[in-house]
Parts: structure tokens; sequence; C-alpha cells
């Protein structure tokens, strides 16, 4: 009897002792998926939000850059004006020489137009005295000179705008967009900021210290979002194509800028003005309609200010040169004689390096100012030149879907520290059933994996890696490319191989204590497992 119960106490010992072990290992496996949960949303959330910080950083940049469009326009509006003030003085200059030209020909001197003779050289004289009057020497070069610093100044304002963005291609200054922003990934402030906000302190941001290096996630985002990151750079000081997508300053991205301009240039003054200076077109007439032998007819009148390499009325732009050209034609009739001339107007800017610039007024090669006319000079266009473009800040994109077309993944690994908090449930005992065999042992801390495969593999740490992307889309427009012309950048989470390759997750756990869950992912992928995402 006494037999029994002993051995019933012994069960009922032993079953209280399983009980007590189910529960605490249900617990502990509970508080295990729980913060793993915690821990990826946790990620989910900083990879979120860094994709929402650089989609509108993109977005920031954009409308920079639509800023200094708006001033390449309204540089444009300044060549316009300074031509046609310059054709202003053309009239006059082509009145006086078509009347000298006309006094040299042979039906001026029959003798039917000897009348109109004395009155065309009265006519050449009293157009040289108007033009005295209207366009002195020295306040005309004076107004010359203030219109083209002025168009110099609206490029420094340009510069300026990308010393906002950038200062160079080849810095990462905090004290600019690009800058500040490379910083901020880098360092992976936001993340941090997340992570305390979470108030757990177990939690950590997978960093090796070693900045962006190529396989920490700080390092892979930095090569999703800088067309330099890992790349030849040779191609900045060359203009040649760029070595990856991203972030950049390339001649390829100063070609957008320039279609962008003359896209946005618009008001017809400055695209194709067809009307003749008013004032100076009705004085030469009322001068000519003193004479009775005589009638003066202007025509044909057509201007437009552009970027081009020559002077091409904006046919081919280029940004080597910007231009602001007038031409039309004038009609001289002088009893039975008539002659017809072009009456030609141009203003030419180039780069600061070149200072072959022009404001001429009349023919070609007429009235060109005899030396250089430094002050329609535009800025410096080191290193890229020949160019009067400011270089600034594009975004590079890839064409190929395979690398999602390049827009920029932001990727963020986050590890918790198993050890730093402790539970009561968290027991570590044996079970000496046998008298000869080994002990059953209980391993309830989760620190190490008793198995027989397991041989004490370290489990003490959790990770976890999600992925954001700066996605671009204007709606109906799902073919455009992403640019920074357009402030339509968007965030949303993805999968990390959401470009088809997964050699990012391969990269970002390698880089980690996380070797194992990169083993095992992989495993996964090779047997066809889809629900990795």
């Amino acid at each position: 009897m006494r037999s029994r119960r002993g051995q019933n106490l012994v069960l009922l010992s032993l079953t209280m002792l399983f009980l007590a072990l189910m529960v605490t290992m249900t617990i502990g496996l509970g508080l295990r998926i729980r913060q793993k949960h915690e821990l990826q949303n946790l990620a989910d959330a900083a990879a979120f939000s860094n994709a929402v910080m650089t989609a509108r950083t993109f977005n920031n940049m954009a409308a920079v850059n639509r800023l200094e469009v708006s001033y390449w326009v309204a540089q444009a509006a300044d060549q316009s004006l300074i031509s046609w003030t310059g054709y202003a003085r053309a009239l006059g200059h082509n009145s006086r020489k078509g009347a000298a030209d006309l006094l040299n020909e042979p039906c001026m001197r029959r003798p039917q137009n000897l009348r109109a003779r004395r009155q065309l050289i009265d006519f050449r004289d009293a157009v040289g005295t108007y033009m005295g009057t209207e366009f002195t020497p020295a306040e005309w070069k004076s107004m010359d000179q203030a219109a083209g610093e002025e168009s110099k100044a609206i490029q420094g304002m340009i510069a300026g705008l990308r010393g906002e963005l950038s200062d160079s291609m080849f810095t990462t200054n905090p004290g600019n967009l690009r800058g500040e922003f490379y910083r901020q990934i880098t360092t992976q402030q936001l993340t941090r900021q997340i992570v305390a906000l979470s108030r757990q302190d177990d939690i950590s941001v997978v960093d090796t210290g070693r900045g962006a290096e190529p396989n920490t996630p700080q390092g892979i985002t930095m090569a999703e979002l800088d067309c330099d990151s890992g790349g030849d750079t040779t191609g900045q000081l060359t203009g040649e194509a760029p070595g990856g997508a991203g972030l950049c300053l390339r001649a390829t991205w100063n070609e957008n800028m320039l279609l962008a301009a003359m896209g946005s240039r618009g008001n017809a003054f400055v695209t194709g003005r067809s009307q003749m200076p008013g004032k100076t077109l009705a004085g030469i007439t009322q001068i000519a309609g003193n004479y009775s032998e005589l009638s003066i007819v202007f025509g044909g009148k057509s201007g437009s200010a552009y970027w081009a390499a020559s002077q091409t009325h904006g046919t081919v732009p280029a940004g080597t040169e910007a231009w602001g050209d007038d031409h039309g034609t004038m009609t001289i009739n002088a009893g039975s004689c008539t002659r017809t001339q072009p009456v030609l107007a141009h203003v030419r800017s180039t780069h600061l390096i070149d200072q072959g610039d022009q404001h001429e007024y009349g023919q070609s090669g007429d009235a060109m100012e005899p030396d250089p006319e430094v002050h329609h000079t535009m800025g410096d266009c080191t290193p890229l030149c020949p160019s009067v473009w400011v270089r600034t800040i594009g975004f590079q994109p890839n064409n190929s879907e395979a690398d999602a077309w390049g827009q920029p993944k932001v990727i963020v690994a986050l590890q918790r520290d198993l050890t730093m908090k402790k539970f009561p449930w968290e027991l570590h005992f044996k079970f000496p059933f046998s008298a000869t065999g080994p002990a059953s042992e209980w391993d309830g801390r989760g620190r190490e994996l008793h198995t027989r495969t397991g041989n004490g593999m370290n489990i003490s740490s959790q990770g976890a890696v999600a992925t954001g992307i700066a996605y671009y889309h204007r709606r109906d427009h799902w073919e455009e490319f992403p640019n920074l012309l357009n402030p339509f950048w968007r965030a949303t989470l993805a999968p990390i191989d959401v470009d088809a390759s997964p050699r990012d997750m391969n990269r970002a756990l390698s880089a980690t204590e996380f070797r194992f869950q990169r083993d095992a992912y992989q495993a996964l992928r090779n047997v066809g497992f889809e629900g990795l995402h």
C-alpha cells in the first residue's frame, strides 16, 4: 500500500514537472514568436520610413530642378531682349548701309534718278543722326553690359540652387541636401530614432561600424542610391555613360534639363517673335516719308532664344551656347532703283573659358563687337566643358526591369540580443532518467540549439531584414521613366528581391551575425519556396 502511494506521488511529481515544463516552453516559444514579429514590424516601419525620406528628398530635388529650369527660361527671355534691342540698332545700321550700297549701284547713276540719289544721300545722313541720338555709344555699351551681367547673374542663381542640392559631384558635404541625405542613410539616423522610440533596449541597428561598406545594409542602400557607388567614376570627367543608376551629375542629365527648358519657354516673344522694335521702325519710316522719291519696307521678321551649338534658330538644341537671334529683310526703293537685303542681330553667350561671345547687329560680321563681349559670358562649366549649363543633380534610370528601372531600395537590418533580458520561465536543467546513459537536457533560455545537428549553435539573437523602395509614378503615365524633373516619387515596402536579384539579401545577411538566416533563405529559394516576403 505504501509502495503504491509512493509511486503515485512520484508520478504526480513527474506530471507536475512535465506540465511546468510545457507551460514554460509554451510561454518561451510564444514570447520568441512575439519578439520576432515585433522585431520584423519595427524593421518594416524603419524601412518604410527610410523609403518615405528618400521619396521626399527626391521630390524636393525635383522641385529645385524645376525652379532651375524656370531660371533657364528667364535667361532665355534675357537673351531675347538683348537680341531684340540689338535688332533695333540693326534696323538703323542696315538702313544706312543699304542706302550706301544702293548709291554705288549703276542704276543710281542714270539721269532720271539724280533727284532720288540726292534724297538717298540725305536719308542716309538723317538716319545716322537719328541713330546717334537714340543709341549713343556710351549709353548703348553700358546698357548692353548691364543686360549681359543680368543674364550671368541668373546663371549664378542657378548655381546657388545647385549648391543647395550638391556642392559638386565629388562631395557629400552635409551642408547640402544630397550630402545630408547620404549622411542620414549611411549613419541610419532615422532607423536609430525609430528603434529608440520603441523603448526596447535589446534591439539594435545592424552596423559594422564601417559606414557605407559594400556589404552592410547601408552600403547596399548607397549602391542603390548613388550612380557612382561601386561603379566606374571616370565618366564624370569625360561625360561618358554613367556606371550605374541613381543620383548623379552627368552629361545626359543636363540634356534632360536642356530639353525641359526648351519645352518650357512658352512665351511667344521668346520662342517666335515676329514684331519689330516699334520706335526705331517708326522713326526710320518717318524719315523715309520726308522724301518723295524714297520708300522703305521691312518684312520677314522672326526671332527666338534657345540653346544650340550654332545659330540654328533652336532646331538642334545643345548645351554649349546660349543664343538669341532676330532676322528679317528690308527693301529700299529710290526712283527706279531698289535693293533688298537681310537685317540680322544676335547675341551669343558661352561658358567662362570661351570668351568668344558676341553681340551682333547688322549684316553678318558688319557690326560685330571688335573685342569679345565677355559681359555675355556664362558661368564656369568645369569639369564638363564646353557647356553653358550649370551641372545639377539628376536621377539616372536603368533601362532594365531586372533592376526595377534603377529605382532605389532602402534596406534595414535589426537584431535583438536575447541575453539582455531574463525571464522566470527561462529554465535550464537536465533529466538523468538513466544511470548509464547521458542525461537529457532542456534549455529554455534560447541561447544555444541543443540538438544532434545543432551542436550548440548560437541562437542568442534574432534578426529581421526589411526593404523599402522609392518608386516613381505619375498617374496614367506608368511608362514614364524615373526622373528628377517631376515630384512624383512615392514609397512602399517591397521584397528584397523586387529587382529579381537575391544578392542583396545574401550580402546584407553575410555582413552581420545573420549568416545562418542567409543559409536558410538561400536553401528555401533553391527548393522553390515563395513565401519569403
